[in-house]
C-alpha cells in the first residue's frame, strides 16, 4: 500500500469547508479505509488554528468506497470553544456516505502525566532499532519501513517509519499516522483464531493522540499491536504507538473488526 503526501492531498471547493480527494488504486478496487481517515483528518485540520492540535478521532466505516472515484469531504464546524474545537467530517462518493468522523482539537495546557512501561507490557526488553535499520523492510511499498521485532499469542511489536518527505507540522504527521494506523489491525484481531475467513472488514476506528505535536512519522516508531476480545463475529484490536527511541507513548488506536469464518457462514444458511 503506497503512502505518500499525494495520497493525503485534498482540494478545497468554492471557498467552503468542502474538499475533494482521490483514492489510491488498490488490487481489490475498493478504497483503503486508512486513506479516507487520513484525508478526513487533513480536511478537519484546515478549519482549525494550528495552536489547537488534534487529540481524538472517532470514525465509522459506513460503506466500502471505490478507489476509482473522487471522495468528497464535508466538514461541519460543530463547536469552537476556548479550550476545545469539534469537527464532524462526512466522506462521500456518488451522493452516499462512506465514512463518518468526529474529531476534537485541544489547546495545549499543563497537566499530570502517566503511561505504561512497554517492556513490562510485553515481558521482555525491547530490541534496539539499530539492529534492524540496515535490513530490508517487510513492507514492499516505497518509503515505508517495517520490522517486526517480537510477538506473542495475541500481540506484535514492530518498528515503523516513513520516508516521504513530510514537512514539519502536527497536521501532516498526525494525518499520515492515521493513514498508517489502519494497517495491521484486522490481522491482529484474528491472530488468536485458527480459521478460514470469508470476510474481515473494519467497522470503526478511533485514535487518541496523547502527544500530537511530538509525532514525527519520518522517525522510528514502535507499534504495539494486540487483541483483547472477540465474540459474535466481531473482534477488537488495539495499537499503541511509541517513540522508537524514548518509548514515550504518542497515540492509542482502537478498532472493531467484523470477522466471519467459513464455518459460521455455513451454519447460518
Amino acid at each position: 500500500m503506497e503512502i505518500s503526501l499525494e495520497s493525503l492531498a485534498i482540494k478545497r471547493i468554492a471557498d467552503c469547508d468542502v474538499y475533494v480527494g482521490k483514492g489510491i488504486p488498490t488490487p481489490w478496487k475498493r478504497l483503503f479505509g486508512g486513506q479516507t481517515l487520513g484525508q478526513s483528518v487533513m480536511a478537519a485540520c484546515y478549519t482549525v488554528d494550528s495552536d489547537y492540535p488534534i487529540h481524538s478521532l472517532h470514525s465509522y466505516f459506513i460503506l466500502s468506497g471505490s478507489s476509482r472515484k473522487d471522495i468528497l469531504f464535508n466538514v461541519e464546524r460543530t463547536r469552537d470553544g476556548g479550550s476545545f474545537k469539534t469537527r464532524a467530517v462526512k466522506a462521500m462518493q456518488s451522493n452516499r456516505t462512506i465514512c463518518l468522523s468526529q474529531l476534537s482539537f485541544h489547546r495545549k495546557e499543563p497537566g499530570l502525566s502517566y503511561q505504561i512501561d512497554l517492556s513490562d507490557a510485553i515481558g521482555q526488553e525491547i530490541p534496539s532499532v539499530e539492529k534492524y535499520a540496515g535490513e530490508e523492510s517487510e513492507d514492499p511499498s516505497e518509503g515505508v519501513y517495517k520490522h517486526t521485532v517480537a510477538s506473542g499469542k495475541n500481540w506484535t511489536l514492530r518498528y515503523v517509519r516513513l520516508d516521504v518527505g513530510a514537512p514539519k507540522g502536527w497536521q501532516v504527521h498526525c494525518s499520515l499516522l492515521t493513514f498508517l494506523s489502519d494497517q495491521g489491525l484486522t490481522g491482529t484481531a484474528r491472530m488468536v483464531h485458527d480459521a478460514n475467513w470469508s470476510m474481515c472488514v473494519s467497522l470503526d476506528h478511533s485514535i487518541h493522540f496523547h502527544r500530537p505535536v511530538e509525532i514525527d512519522v519520518e522517525k522510528w516508531m514502535l507499534f504495539y499491536f494486540r487483541t483483547e476480545a472477540s465474540s459474535a463475529a466481531r473482534g477488537t484490536a488495539v495499537l499503541q504507538v511509541f517513540d522508537g527511541e524514548s518509548h514515550v507513548l504518542l497515540a492509542t488506536v482502537h478498532q472493531e473488526v467484523l470477522m466471519r469464518s467459513e464455518r459460521e457462514e455455513k451454519s447460518s444458511l
